[in-house]
Parts: C-alpha cells; sequence; structure tokens
C-alpha cells in the first residue's frame, strides 16, 4: 500500500476476498509516505498479518484497470505463479462486488485514541443506525444532487451524516437538509473543490496528525 488513506483501504476488501478464493495468505505491506504520512500501527490495532517489505524477486500483478500493458492478475495467473515457486506482490483493487469481502473493513478496528474519539462523536451527534452515513467525494466523482436523489429513495433515513473533504460539498449538504445532516468539524480540507483532473495534485494529507483525523 503506498497511495492515499482511502486508496489504501479499499484494497484490503479484494485482497481478503482474493485470499477466500484462492487459499492462499496475503501479507500487507504498509509503510508511511507523503501520500499518507502515518503506518499502519499509527491507525489500526494489527488485525491483519503484515511484512516489512516486499521481496526483491518477486512477481508483480497489476489488477486491472490499473498499468493495463503491465502483468494483469487473475486468480489462475497467481496460483500458476505460485506453484512455480515465486512470491507475488498484488498492486491495485477490483472496483467489482465480485472481489470485495466487506468483512474485511470490518476487522479494521482503529486504535484506542481514535475508537474513544469516534465514540465520543457519536454520542455528541447523536448517531444511530437510523442515520445514513455519506462519504462524499464530488469534485472528482459525483454531484451533490446525485447523492440526495439516493437518499431521497431511501425515506426511512430521516438523518444523514456526511463525511467530505471539501468544505464546499458540506456546505451544499447543509443548504439543501438544513438540521437533517450532520457532520463533524475538521481542521483539514484537502481537496480543491474543482471537477478537474488538478483536483488530485491537492489530494495529500500531509502530516500523521490529520491522517488520524481522516480516519
Amino acid at each position: 500500500c503506498n497511495g492515499g488513506l482511502g486508496n489504501r483501504i479499499l484494497p484490503f476488501m479484494t485482497y481478503a476476498a482474493i485470499q477466500k478464493l484462492t487459499g492462499v495468505p496475503v501479507h500487507l505491506v504498509w509503510k508511511a509516505t507523503s501520500a499518507c504520512q502515518a503506518d499502519y500501527s499509527d491507525l489500526f490495532e494489527p488485525s491483519f498479518v503484515q511484512a516489512d517489505h516486499v521481496p526483491r524477486r518477486a512477481k508483480h500483478l497489476y489488477l486491472p484497470p490499473l498499468h493495463p500493458e503491465l502483468t494483469q492478475f487473475s486468480p489462475e495467473r497467481l496460483l500458476r505463479e505460485l506453484e512455480q515457486g515465486h512470491d507475488i506482490c498484488l498492486h491495485g483493487n477490483l472496483p467489482s462486488v465480485n472481489f470485495y469481502d466487506v468483512q474485511a473493513i470490518k476487522a479494521l478496528a482503529p486504535i484506542s485514541p481514535i475508537q474513544d474519539a469516534i465514540e465520543a462523536w457519536k454520542e455528541k451527534l447523536k448517531l444511530s443506525k437510523r442515520v445514513l452515513g455519506v462519504h462524499a467525494r464530488c469534485s472528482d466523482f459525483r454531484k451533490v444532487e446525485y447523492y440526495l436523489e439516493k437518499r431521497d429513495r431511501l425515506l426511512r433515513w430521516r438523518r444523514v451524516f456526511l463525511t467530505s473533504d471539501e468544505d464546499g460539498i458540506e456546505a451544499a449538504f447543509q443548504h439543501k437538509l438544513g438540521a437533517r445532516m450532520s457532520s463533524r468539524p475538521k481542521s483539514h480540507y484537502v481537496r480543491k473543490a474543482v471537477a478537474s483532473h488538478e483536483a488530485w495534485r491537492n489530494n495529500l494529507i500531509r502530516s500523521k496528525a490529520s491522517v488520524q483525523e481522516a480516519l
């Protein structure tokens, strides 16, 4: 894992599904980088087997659509390479429900200080199972109206808890939903509120504290 926080968490579901499908144990390599300046242990309890490094002679397999010009992953290719005695390094995640193991996300337990902060905010904001959680990334994926239309289909959700890395998006939701929306005040907004590729250039959480806050 060497991307931003979200792009490190998504592959957990894919790799857990691959592990179930093939029976091959998957080890996690997670190091702090400029894109995510926190080690795994700064965020989560040790719920996954970790490795310090990728073996030098490991073969690299890329999950589509990542780097289509490089060697692509398939369960058959993975098993074939392992039968030949190779260590394998997997990159990316598959955007398919068939390769998502949601239980893997539930196994990601935040360390005690972060979990305590989560519980405190849940109580302060009066969050419950009757509140719909929404993570909105509108500058590069969707418009506010897309999320609101989805919400309106689910009339049982009387309130929305919104997380976003854009202050403009939170303001737009607040304007539409008023008191029916809750969010947690944040110290860092790190994405430009523009719908262009340039938005990604500002999508770096630049300290361990801000990564922990994002989690």
